[in-house]
């Protein structure tokens, strides 16, 4: 038998420290033939991990080495990986700092977006920016996820998330207003009391009786229903110029939030108000249970009179009162502004529309009521151009209250040299209350919501 006939089979060293056999040391690493037959002799070392039979590629089609490459690179990665995990512990080392937890170790928002775009535009995360993308708060899913772009997204620390909303919040007509609703999951239904009249019960079924000792009254029971919030996504996108980003994190300071904040205030007032339901809020403007108060007979159009205010009033549910708000457009103040109403029989008149000051500004009101100027209502004779309601009647539901995801790309405006960032919500809302509600003593309903029907 020839060598060429000598079947072999290659072993390498595994073990960090080496091995040494018959006076002969081996280093971790190391590969070699051994002839087959002599194989068992050292099959306790392959059995034990400090060596490992090496497969012959030569020996094997061009598809298995394939696979088996592949094989290797990904359990390469894998333990890369696990070693990384290891190394980096940022949530051990700042655990006791809130400070930290709250803002990755950033000292603004504009701070956190200079660092998004300068790991985007040198390929190379700053340890800072390194740090907060491997933390428990904001760890990519495994497949398409939510978090993490591939084109360079990164989450916005918490602390800046609530800056975000905050700002939102304060400058939304609807959602400070509104009640809010945390959501485990991507859809909630929620409880109400299905009532449409009081005429005869109350809670679409409860009726009490009066009756002398011994008297037995009817059993009756509520009618309930379901309110159901599926959550639909807000998104905001604005472009920062490069030199912006080079040159005056000062000025991103007094951008960027603004931005934001105002694009969500903006487009979730406008949903709440007038959201048709499909993919995004049922607004007030078209829900089933506002009622729509008809024009005066002869009223001209795109006009608003005083005989519109006081009836809407009277068709707004009275426990609704102490809340209530008049959200108007500013294309109706000329009309309100000269609105007046009878005093006595001596021909005295005041104008409906009044002013007072609370903390040194005005704040103008109707009935009591105070008044909210906004361009999302609909423009002057048009239905719902002015609207009384009583928001805590309308529900919100979101994720949570500081639910947003931040991201960047420098590619989308690559030859203008600007850098893209946009910020997401998920959220969705619609009125409490089925329908509107028909009283004991009258056929004209009443809800939280009363708008005024078109002119025209």
């Amino acid at each position: 038998m020839s060598d060429k006939d000598v079947k072999t089979v290659r072993v390498a060293v595994i073990a960090e420290e080496g091995w040494t056999f018959n006076g002969e040391t081996r280093k971790h690493g190391t590969e070699w033939d051994i002839k087959e037959d002599h194989q068992p002799r050292i099959q306790s070392f392959i059995d034990d991990g400090t060596l490992e039979v090496v497969v012959p590629m030569r020996a094997i089609d061009a598809k298995r080495q394939s696979e088996i490459a592949s094989q290797v690179v990904k359990e390469a990665m894998t333990e890369f990986r696990k070693e990384q995990s290891k190394q980096i512990k940022v949530r051990d080392l700042y655990q006791d700092e809130p400070e930290y937890k709250e803002k990755g170790g950033f000292n603004s928002l504009s701070d956190f977006c200079v660092e998004v775009y300068q790991r985007d535009t040198n390929k190379r995360p700053s340890e800072k920016l390194q740090k907060w993308e491997v933390s428990d708060e904001a760890k990519a899913a495994t497949g398409m996820g939510e978090t993490v772009g591939a084109d360079g997204g990164a989450l916005v620390p918490t602390a800046f998330r609530d800056q975000l909303l905050s700002t939102a919040i304060e400058e939304s007509v609807v959602f400070s207003r509104a009640t809010f609703v945390p959501m485990a999951s991507n859809a909630i239904e929620i409880p109400a009391v299905d009532v449409t009249s009081h005429a005869s019960n109350l809670f679409g079924g409860v009726l009490a009786y009066w009756g002398s000792e011994g008297t037995a009254p009817t059993a009756t029971k509520p009618a309930l229903s379901k309110v159901k919030l599926s959550l639909n996504s807000l998104k905001a996108l604005a472009y920062v110029t490069d030199e912006l980003m080079e040159d005056s994190a000062v000025s991103l300071e007094g951008i960027l939030p603004s931005m934001f904040s105002r694009a969500l205030s903006y487009q979730m007032d406008e949903k709440f108000l007038n959201g048709n339901g499909a993919g995004c809020p049922l607004g007030i403007q078209d829900a089933p249970c506002t009622v729509e108060v008809a024009k005066e007979s002869g009223q001209s159009a795109a006009t608003i009179v005083t005989n519109n205010l006081t009836k809407m009033w009277s068709r707004l549910h009275p426990s609704s009162q102490a809340n209530a708000v008049w959200v108007t457009n500013i294309d109706t103040f000329p009309e309100l502004a000269n609105l007046t109403i009878a005093v006595g029989s001596g021909g005295s008149v005041v104008g409906i529309l009044n002013n007072q000051t609370l903390q040194g500004r005005p704040v103008m009101n109707i009935l009591g009521a105070p008044v909210i100027f906004t361009e999302k209502t609909q423009t002057v004779g048009t239905a719902g151009d002015i609207m009384l309601c009583d928001f805590s009647q309308y529900v919100i539901g979101g994720k949570s209250a500081s639910g947003q995801t931040m991201q960047s790309s420098i590619h989308l405006k690559f030859d203008q040299f600007e850098t893209a960032f946009r910020i997401s919500q998920r959220m969705d809302g619609q009125p409490w209350w089925r329908s509107a509600l028909t009283p004991r003593n009258s056929s004209n309903t009443l809800s939280p919501f009363v708008k005024l029907a078109t002119r025209a």
